[in-house]
């Protein structure tokens, strides 16, 4: 191709323009004899020095046309019009067939002592033609000196091939799996997964992302490289079908497939871990449909050079994609990952997972490495200085293939005592890489380490514009390393890679730090001319090159575009990676010289928030911390107010410490009455944090006025942190009227705002309210409408609440088969996405159970109660209902006496005056279970005052929205303990007749356990006994053994 990147002119007629046609390529049979060589067109070879050096067919045609032609300046148009004719090539193929025949013959770009490189006209033959001498038969070798191919040069590896043939075996029947080759620098990992690829080629379809070395790639960049060949593949329609509504997320990894499907369906914008929990379920959605069409397989190249999030893309797929048809590879090197190292986090993961195993390989045996060293050489090698390299390379192919090109190179090596090499290895393979860069000329080598500074990949064009050199000149550079095994030409058109990562750092180490610093800066600069200053898909790129560039360049513009990256990789959920950005913002301000504190406190806040919603909750926290100290040294009150609410973000459930309240109270008398929607957000925060919190009365004052600070605003960010406050300042019994509206107008304006977290922040607060209030059809269709929104989101944490609150629904109901199936996805849901996800599966599991009427061990129990617990430590009053928890469980492992002791040292602390919030409710019915169970009169009476004023409610949790049977029964058993037997009766008969109306199966079984207690109590055994048949019938009707273990003594 020429420089414009079309077909040669000419070349689909096979004639030039205005040329004449096209004649043979040669008219006689003859050979050339110049230097120490006879190129001979009869016997279609090149020798030297007697030896035979095959050359490709179009590379000799090449040689022999220069040769024939050497009376004339041969032009490059000529040559490809003769050689290629009707050909579509690539602009590298000519200089590097020219490269190819300078090493064969011992010329070099720099001598040009055979062919001479005319730049802007072409090449001629400039060496003295003789007259051919009498020479000994030549001596075949069966590989070519110059260039080994991919075949002839791989040895061993057949037990690693067949591990990983028979794991592909098992993905393709469905059950995928994943395989890690690991090994040193070198060692033959992507050989071995190339000759495995081409194994299963025709089987599957192979796709490779390689992990790119250094910084400035854009996020999840192998996971783009691998989505972008696969999406090539399918047509339109086909792409349409795989693809389902909300995989509009893929456009942050491939924006080019806008253009392919326009009408792809977008889903409602997300935020945080959410978001990008969406993305991966998108991608892996796709991948698993597109592997019901044909089996896939992945290779992940260079693990150890991913970023976190492409890590962390990598741990979702490889749950999601267990039961597709997809084959996993990933590459790494063993001595890059120490336990600190991000790669460490995501191998100990996948350590535990079942369908993936790690493959080591291992150095070649002595025979092995004596093959390759041979193969790769072209020529027998003298034994001695065989086995020297063979021994020193410890079985490394990359180290043997690169010793054995220095000597098909015919270089020598002297041998010292004791038959060893004399060539001092500290750093082997580094140290033999730098022997091959010896051969190539100066120039070629200044320009490869202008394209180290691009990267382990780079592009022809950016190389010019760094380089300054023609594009005719830097092709002939390009070519002679090509030749040289240094560099390998990619498939897409103009774009290079170093042959090896060593290859790569060698050439960039030879840069001294002012010539780094300025090939930094030359290449940014570089970026920009040529893709612009907005380009996305270059911007990370850029902030890398500017950040290296910025202690002798312009560190401002560096933070600039650091920033701007940063936005990007947070818009493609790459948290991580966003995260970065800022730390290198903020290291470059360091570098200006009059660094504003206010910028300062910026980026610490952006990266702060970054941070959180990379899940690094710790760092987040002291990085809030540090831009709240800087705030406040520059008096700026809305940065301290930012400050303050990122402590207390969205999701953390968490009792604030007191730092980061004594925070919240300080940025509000900051901003006074100048920052409303900060003033409004701040108040919210404090409805849920003590001291604030503790009464009833303070959170309705507080949120109150932020609800009226906000009145017309339309942040979405403030509406939703105002209601999260009307929420807490609404639970308990005393405002579930006020409640019920904050749904319902959390519900309407999330709807208007296309505001989904709103939306379902309104469903959640109604299946509360009404679970309290007894209405389980209205419970139903929240919980329904939850579930729906939270699938079309797919984030973790509100699919997983979705999950929870169909579980309670189902247990408050006696539906425990369906609630125990649901159990296990939420569990699963919410495993490594959701924070007290398992304390939380662990105490609806032990609710369940006792509903069931199994029994668990006291120690497990109270375990289960304590984590449970440490979810419930967001608000005030947590102590009393843990106290009354554990005076249950006491009682159910038969311990009455620690019973009785722990409930009078509650009624003692003045449970009159219990706030009576999110948790008083359940505190009340724990607490009257107590006193009925242990006949405890007093008690009683003190609970039948306090529960009265609510005897048509629910004993309900809101948070957990577990049921406990309605306060009416309560109340019968209460009085029944307090002498009041005939009241008793008739209270817990309407009990039961209410809870079997709304549905409440497992509530109307404990009010029946309760009357017949009552009539026990009463001495009317016969009326028991019945009414304890009847009991059994229901309970049987839903599974409940709870009436055998609560009634032991009674006939079962």
């Amino acid at each position: 191709m020429h420089p414009s990147g079309g077909v040669i002119p000419g070349a689909a007629s096979g004639a030039r323009p205005g040329g004449t046609a096209k004649r043979p390529l040669y008219a006689r049979s003859m050979e050339w004899a110049f230097r120490d060589c006879v190129l001979s067109e009869e016997l279609f070879q090149l020798r030297r020095a007697g030896r035979v050096v095959k050359l490709e067919p179009k590379v000799f045609h090449v040689f022999r046309f220069l040769v024939e032609n050497r009376a004339r300046v041969v032009s490059k148009a000529e040559i490809l019009d003769h050689v290629w004719p009707g050909e579509a090539i690539s602009d590298s193929v000519l200089p590097r067939s020219v490269a190819v025949i300078r090493r064969a013959v011992g010329d070099t770009r720099a001598k040009q002592q055979v062919i001479q490189t005319v730049h802007g006209h072409g090449y001629r033959f400039v060496a003295s033609i003789r007259e051919p001498e009498a020479m000994a038969p030549p001596v075949e070798h069966p590989t070519e000196v110059h260039e080994s191919t991919r075949g002839s040069d791989f040895v061993g590896r057949q037990a690693p091939l067949e591990r990983l043939d028979h794991a592909f075996q098992e993905a393709r029947s469905g059950r995928g799996r994943i395989a890690l080759l690991v090994g040193e620098p070198g060692i033959g990992k992507t050989r071995t997964v190339e000759r495995y690829l081409e194994q299963v080629a025709g089987r599957a379809g192979p796709y490779v992302g390689t992990c790119f070395e250094g910084e400035g790639a854009p996020p999840y960049w192998p996971f783009v490289q691998i989505l972008r060949a696969l999406i090539d593949e399918f047509d339109d329609e086909p792409l349409r079908a795989a693809l389902r509504v909300g995989d509009a997320d893929l456009l942050a990894l491939v924006p080019e497939l806008a253009e392919r499907l326009p009408r792809v369906s977008e889903s409602e914008p997300l935020e945080g871990e959410q978001a990008r929990f969406r993305l991966f379920d998108s991608l892996a959605g796709f991948l698993r449909r597109s592997a019901q069409m044909r089996p896939r397989v992945l290779v992940l190249e260079d693990l150890h050079w991913a970023d976190r999030d492409s890590m962390l893309l990598t741990r979702f797929l490889a749950g999601a994609l267990r039961d597709s048809a997809v084959f996993m590879i990933g590459t790494y090197r063993d001595l890059d990952v120490r336990r600190e190292h991000p790669l460490g986090e995501l191998l100990r993961e996948l350590s535990r997972a079942p369908h993936c195993e790690r493959i080591p390989l291992r150095g070649l045996d002595a025979a092995e490495s004596a093959e390759l060293l041979r193969r790769t050489a072209g020529k027998e090698i003298e034994p001695g200085v065989s086995d020297a390299i063979v021994d020193l390379a410890e079985g490394n192919p990359f180290f043997i293939r690169e010793l054995a090109l220095l000597v098909a190179e015919d270089g020598s090596f002297e041998m010292g005592e004791n038959d060893q090499l004399l060539l001092q290895l500290p750093q082997g393979i580094r140290d033999a890489v730098g022997l091959r860069l010896e051969s190539l000329s100066a120039t070629c080598r200044q320009l490869l380490r202008q394209a180290a500074v691009i990267g382990r990949d780079f592009n022809a064009r950016m190389l010019a514009e760094v380089s300054g050199e023609s594009y005719e000149a830097q092709l002939e550079m390009l070519g002679e390393a090509l030749a040289a095994g240094i560099l390998t030409e990619d498939s897409t058109a103009g774009t290079w890679s170093f042959s090896h990562a060593l290859v790569r750092q060698t050439l960039y180490d030879e840069l001294g730090l002012s010539q780094r610093v300025l090939a930094h800066r030359d290449t940014a600069m570089a970026l920009e001319r040529i893709y612009g200053d907005r380009s996305p898909e270059h911007l990370a790129e850029r902030a890398f090159h500017l950040f290296e560039s910025a202690v002798g360049g312009d560190p401002m513009r560096s933070v600039e575009v650091s920033v701007r990256a940063a936005g990007l990789a947070h818009r493609q959920c790459a948290y991580d990676e966003a995260v970065r950005h800022f730390d290198r913002a903020l290291e470059a301000l360091d570098l200006a010289e009059q660094a504003d504190s206010a910028r300062r406190c910026e980026l610490l806040l952006a990266g702060a928030e970054a941070r959180w919603d990379a899940g690094q909750r710790e760092g987040a926290h002291a990085q809030f911390r540090r831009a709240a100290d800087i705030a406040r040294e520059i008096d700026r009150p809305g940065l301290l107010a930012r400050a303050a609410v990122g402590m207390r973000s969205y999701g953390d459930n968490t009792r604030p410490d007191a730092d980061t309240v004594r925070l919240l109270e300080e940025a509000l008398e900051a901003v006074g009455d100048r920052f409303p929607i900060w003033r409004a957000r701040i108040l919210s925060r404090l409805t849920c944090c003590e001291p604030h919190g503790r009464r009833m009365i303070d959170r309705r004052r507080l949120s109150a006025e932020a609800a009226a600070l906000v009145e017309g605003s339309a942040d979405p960010a403030a509406l939703f942190d105002v209601f999260v406050g009307r929420y807490w300042a609404t639970l308990g019994p005393d405002a579930l009227e006020e409640r019920v509206a904050v749904g319902r107008e959390a519900i309407r304006v999330g709807q208007e705002l296309r505001h989904p977290r709103l939306v379902l922040l309104g469903h959640d607060t109604l299946v509360g309210a009404h679970l309290v209030l007894g209405e389980f059809d209205a419970v139903g269709r929240h919980v329904e409408a939850f579930g729906e929104l939270a699938s079309e989101l797919r984030q973790p944490f509100f699919e997983f609440h979705g999950l929870m609150l169909k579980i309670v629904y189902a247990m408050n109901r006696g539906c425990f088969d369906e609630a125990e199936a649901d159990l296990d996805r939420a569990a699963n849901r919410g495993r490594g996405c959701v924070r007290d996800s398992e304390a939380l599966s662990a105490g609806i599991l032990f609710w369940l159970r006792d509903m069931r009427g199994e029994t668990t061990e006291p120690s497990d129990a109270e375990d289960i109660l304590k984590r449970v617990g440490s979810r419930l430590l967001s608000s005030a009053d947590t102590d009393q209902i843990l106290k009354a928890s554990i005076i249950e469980v006491c009682l159910a492992v038969g311990r009455p006496d620690d019973a009785r002791r722990q409930l009078h040292e509650l009624f003692d602390d003045d449970v009159e005056g219990l706030s009576r919030n999110e948790h008083w409710l359940v505190t009340m019915s724990l607490a009257a279970s107590a006193a009925i169970a242990l006949d405890e009169a007093e008690i009683a009476g003190r609970l039948f005052e306090l529960l009265s004023p609510y005897e048509n409610l629910m004993f309900v949790h809101d948070h957990l929205h577990i049921h406990r049977g309605s306060v009416a029964s309560a109340l019968g058993a209460l009085a029944g303990i307090c002498g009041r037997h005939a009241e008793a009766v008739d209270r817990l008969r309407a009990a039961i007749e209410r809870e079997e109306a709304m549905g409440a199966r497992p509530a109307a079984l404990d009010s029946r356990i309760l009357l017949i207690q009552q009539l026990d109590r009463m001495g009317r055994a016969d009326a028991a006994r019945d009414e304890f048949v009847a009991a059994r019938r229901v309970a049987e009707g839903f599974g409940s053994r709870r009436i055998f273990r609560v009634l032991p003594g009674l006939p079962g």
